[in-house]
């Protein structure tokens, strides 16, 4: 039995799934455990920041409500980040994600860890988790038949991880 972690990048997961129609705001110990098949989950870290400024208030209030319930949830570490102005754009986010990659890779907490996310920023991460010799599965969302400006495949997560698997609809149950 493997080791299991998952680290999501929740403005990655949230945008897609919203792009397909699919539930947004899911249950994140269900996708782990889907993820994990049967091997042992020992680490699931989920990370965000707060709601765009200029996202329309009831959005902004789902999202804030669906935080605050992943708070509660004990078995879900969270990677909190902030909004920088005058752009808003997320700060820490991916920094956070790739330190705890790394970091419980070199702890040898897990044999496998599943990334969701389309940054290609968090590749030289992925590098180093292979290079201690853990196992990294990208976990993307099949862009083929998207609009070309709203694809967010990253090849060069594609060629960091050990392999890749394509998100499922079926995983994405509400929570």
């Amino acid at each position: 039995m493997q080791k299991v972690a998952v680290y999501i990048d929740g403005s990655n997961l949230v945008s897609n799934l919203q792009q397909r129609g699919w539930p947004a705001f899911i249950d994140l110990n269900y996708l782990a455990g889907k993820l994990a098949k049967g091997d042992k989950l020992v680490h699931l870290l989920y990370t965000f920041s707060a709601p765009h400024p200029n996202v329309p208030e009831d959005i902004r209030l789902d999202q804030q409500r669906y935080h605050d319930i992943l708070r509660t949830i004990p078995d879900i570490s969270l990677g909190e980040g902030w909004r920088s102005p005058p752009s808003y754009d997320e700060k820490a986010v991916d920094v956070k994600l790739a330190i705890n990659l790394v970091i419980m890779s070199r702890n040898n907490d897990y044999d496998v860890a599943y990334l969701i996310t389309g940054d290609s920023d968090l590749a030289p991460a992925v590098d180093m988790v292979r290079q201690i010799g853990k196992e990294v599965v990208f976990v993307y969302f099949d862009d083929r038949y998207m609009p070309k400006e709203k694809q967010r495949f990253s090849y060069r997560l594609e060629q960091a991880a050990n392999r890749k698997i394509s998100f499922k609809k079926k995983w994405a149950r509400p929570i």
